[in-house]
This record gives structure tokens, C-alpha cells and sequence, in this order.
């Protein structure tokens, strides 16, 4: 008889993985509801699960390593997109390594995402960055140890995510643009989640707004708003645009901490340079096993 195993239970119960083991090994600090306490702990009785004792003791030992995954979509031509996230995993790097963590650094390909090689990986925690919610279910129902997402907007209590406070930006560039803003550009994210935030706080029709895939389709869109007033997401897609317009034109949300690569023409929105400090507080907290209340809320990166 084949013998039943965590992922067993997660599969019949349709919960996450890490779901499963916080309730088996009892973790506190979870807000998890009764009645998935309940489901849970029911089909491991029906399935006769027996407790793996020496994974548990294996899971126990730290190896010191934390996986930051980067989604990619490698099927849009968009060269400067290695760019977008690269200070920030600088930073979480370098703060990481000053207390003794090392990184596994890796992109994950959104149509064919490989996770054997990071499964294989004794990770102590991972941080996954603009996941869509497919790919990120594909990861944590196999993965034991503790998970933060970062810029992905989705509904799961058992997960922090950590995410910039994209509708007080717009509305900053608004101001800026003196409310005579008439389109939105940004990159096309993995996460459905930040697309639709940017959709609704821009106020914009569709028409309006675009998500890039490639440099002939900007051109092609800033053909159509010739001399109009519009808010770029990304300081790096935005030196791309004002090829195509005048950049005072511009307001720039200024998402991966790099104003001074733009325009002094170009309007700029930044914000506060707290995202990686957050990052390494929680994800080591979690790796230590110390929850706090604030585990299954947003935590929102505030404009300066």
C-alpha cells in the first residue's frame, strides 16, 4: 500500500501544502479557520497518515539558504525587464548575508515553470516575486517551509504579501499631471491581481491603458496619444517611452527605486526605501517560526 504523505492530504482537502503542516505539526500564529483545521485533520485520520518523524527532524535543521523566484514570461519582448527587480534583490541579498542567510536566486518560466531543481533545494524559506496564482499553488502545495510574495495581489490568508501602494502613487501622478493625465503604461505582470489595481485606480478605459509586451506595441500606442499627458509604472519601461514622446509629459511611478536613471523633465513618484528591510524582517521572523497577527494582512510600501 502506498504509503500517505502531506501532499495526499492537501490534494483531497485542496489547501495549500504549508496549509497541511501547519496544522499536523500544530504551528501557532496561524489564522487558519476551524472548519479547514477540521477538514484537514478528518482526511489524514481517513487516510491513515502516519507522521514522517525523520522528515520532521530533517525539516528541523536550517541550511541557511532562501530562494528568491522571480516569474518571468519569457514569451514578451521586453529586454529591460531584468532590470525591474534587481536593486531590490540586491538589497534583500546583502541584508540577508550580513546575518548569516545566503540566496538561491532563480526565474521561474510562467508557461513551463521548472520547480524541480528548487523542490530538491533544502530552503529555509522562499520570497517569490509578481506570481500568478496558478504558478504560486503549483509552488506552495509542494513546498514545507515558510513563503512571502511579493508585489502579488491575491486572496489567501495564509500568506503575507508585501506589495508598493500602487492607488496613492496614481493619485499622486494625477496631481502632478494636474488631472490631465489620458494614459497608463506598464509592463504586463504576472500577478492579475496588480494589473487590476492599476486598472481601477487609473480611472482609465482599456483603450487607454496599455500592458507591454513588446517596443513596437508602445510606439504603436503613444502614435494614438501624441501631446497627451501619461503615468508610466517603472522608470525603466519609462527611458523606453520617451523615446516616443516628451518626457515631461511624464509621471513616473518609480518602482524599482532608480529615479536617477530619468529624465530631469520626467515627473517622479517614489517610494519610501522600506521593501527590502520588511522583506528580511519577515521572512526570517517566519523561518524562526515567530507569526504575528499581522501574518495574513497586506503589507502596503508607502509613497514618499
Amino acid at each position: 500500500m502506498k504509503k500517505v504523505i502531506m501532499k495526499d492530504i492537501a490534494e483531497k482537502a485542496n489547501v495549500s501544502l504549508a496549509t497541511v503542516s501547519y496544522i499536523l505539526n500544530n504551528v501557532e500564529g496561524q489564522s487558519i479557520s476551524v472548519e479547514t483545521k477540521c477538514k484537514v485533520l478528518q482526511i489524514a485520520k481517513e487516510l491513515n497518515y502516519i507522521p514522517n518523524l525523520n522528515a520532521r527532524t530533517l525539516a528541523s535543521k536550517k541550511s541557511g539558504l532562501i530562494g528568491i523566484m522571480v516569474v518571468k514570461d519569457f514569451s514578451i519582448d521586453i529586454p529591460w525587464s531584468a532590470s525591474v527587480y534587481i536593486k531590490l534583490i540586491n538589497k534583500i541579498e546583502n541584508k540577508l548575508n550580513k546575518i548569516g542567510y545566503h540566496i538561491l536566486l532563480t526565474n521561474v518560466d510562467i508557461l513551463i515553470p521548472e520547480l524541480d531543481i528548487i523542490l530538491q533545494r533544502q530552503l529555509d524559506g522562499a520570497i517569490i516575486i509578481d506570481v500568478s496564482e496558478d504558478i504560486f499553488y503549483k509552488i506552495s502545495h509542494q513546498f514545507y517551509s515558510p513563503i512571502l510574495l511579493v508585489d502579488s495581489f491575491f486572496k489567501d490568508d495564509l500568506f503575507t504579501k508585501i506589495v508598493l501602494d500602487y492607488e496613492k502613487a496614481i493619485n499622486k501622478a494625477k496631481n502632478l499631471l494636474e488631472n490631465k493625465q489620458s494614459f497608463l503604461i506598464a509592463d504586463k505582470f504576472n500577478n492579475k491581481g496588480v494589473m487590476d489595481k492599476l486598472i481601477v485606480s487609473s480611472g482609465l478605459d482599456e483603450d487607454n491603458i496599455l500592458f507591454v509586451s513588446s517596443e513596437e506595441e508602445i510606439a504603436e500606442f503613444i502614435k494614438k496619444h501624441q501631446n497627451s499627458k501619461g503615468i508610466i509604472i517603472n522608470e525603466f519601461l519609462s527611458l523606453v517611452v520617451a523615446k516616443y514622446t516628451d518626457p515631461s509629459n511624464l509621471a513616473v511611478i518609480c518602482t524599482s527605486c532608480c529615479p536617477e536613471i530619468l529624465p530631469t523633465k520626467t515627473k517622479k513618484i517614489t517610494f519610501n526605501d522600506s521593501m527590502a528591510d520588511i522583506v528580511v524582517k519577515l521572512i526570517t521572523a517566519y523561518i524562526k517560526g515567530n507569526y504575528s497577527n499581522e501574518l495574513n494582512k497586506y503589507c502596503v510600501i508607502e509613497i514618499d
